[in-house]
């Protein structure tokens, strides 16, 4: 056990037997008593590993960092004639968890849910009793079609602000049609416009903020990164699209709750993700918005992060001594 310990302080990369298939997981720790960050990434089918690897390992001092690779992309392969369902990605978590927890058991552990990861992550920890000390969540999804009309509206107040009335009028019907939108092309169409309109103008691109730091990385083998854009598009037409059409069973938590919302996140909504938390029962919850910072604040603005969790342990550590 203590030569274990030993080289849990150390990076290492683990395959673990999960519900029958493997699962990839990447864990920096230096001490087994730091409190534990497990992240559970969005997508679906964007595993973070290598973002943790290139912006966070600072935190290592301090924390104990684990990623892992969904079902069904990165380096968690399934066959394929397994099927990909949420409840699947679910218990995959719920066994994450133990193990994770039966590798520090005496540390505190924190589930940090990012976009998809952050809806899969509310339906497990309120339908599972789980050793789990704390809940963040950043680009908290919930209900998808909620957040798509946001989006919308969203869209449409900045064609105003900028008096593009033809546009305006062209994308008011159009979102506003009972059969939009009538193809993929269509969906293809508005994405680009609303990114185009919205995104800042002096943030890299999404293939340099995503597909290429991926590809470059070590942290994924060959067979991942012939896939990742195979694992986004199934991901997003299989596992987005199945959420919930009603998220209120999973909105009662048995732990604290903890809202991180990127001032500039366009993709889920600060007001989007306020009204999720406005939703959320548990025994106390905060809200934060994060300054300079898009959809994944911990990447967007590292320091801002870590702030964040520094508050957050020394809440936790006075709570626990008033108790």
């Amino acid at each position: 056990m203590g030569s274990q310990k030993a080289n849990w302080q150390m990076n290492r990369i683990y395959s673990v037997l999960l519900g029958g298939t493997f699962t990839t997981m990447h864990i920096w720790s230096k001490s087994v008593q730091n409190p534990v960050l497990l992240f559970v990434h969005g997508g679906p089918g964007s595993p973070n590993r290598h973002h943790i690897a290139n912006k966070l390992l600072p935190l290592s001092n301090r924390f104990t960092l684990v990623g892992y690779d969904e079902r069904g992309c990165g380096d968690s392969r399934i066959p394929t004639t397994f099927p990909l369902r949420i409840e699947d990605l679910a218990n995959q978590l719920r066994g994450v968890i133990l193990y994770v927890k039966s590798l520090f058991p005496a540390a505190p552990l924190f589930v940090v849910g990012e976009s998809f990861g952050s809806a899969l992550s509310l339906i497990t920890l309120s339908t599972h009793s789980l050793p789990v000390d704390a809940y963040i969540g950043y680009g908290q999804v919930a209900e998808r079609r909620p957040l798509e009309i946001q989006k919308g509206m969203l869209f449409l107040e900045e064609l105003i602000k900028r008096g593009k009335t033809k546009d305006f009028e062209f994308w008011k019907k159009k979102l506003t049609s009972p059969s939009f939108p009538s193809s993929k092309a269509e969906t293809n169409r508005y994405l680009a416009a609303y990114y185009d309109l919205l995104e800042k103008k002096d943030i890299p691109s999404f293939y340099e903020r995503e597909i290429l730091p991926y590809q470059n990385s070590h942290e994924f083998s060959k067979k991942a990164k012939r896939n990742q854009g195979r694992d986004n598009a199934v991901g997003r037409n299989v596992l987005f699209h199945s959420l919930p059409d009603s998220f209120d069973p999973y909105l009662r938590l048995p732990m604290p709750v903890h809202i991180l919302a990127g001032e500039w996140d366009i993709v889920v909504p600060p007001s989007y993700q306020k009204s999720v938390y406005d939703r959320i029962e548990a025994p106390s919850k905060t809200m934060t918005i994060a300054k300079e910072a898009g959809h994944v604040v911990p990447f967007d603005n590292p320091k801002a992060f870590e702030d964040f969790l520094m508050n957050l342990v020394i809440g936790c550590r006075e709570t626990k001594k008033l108790s």
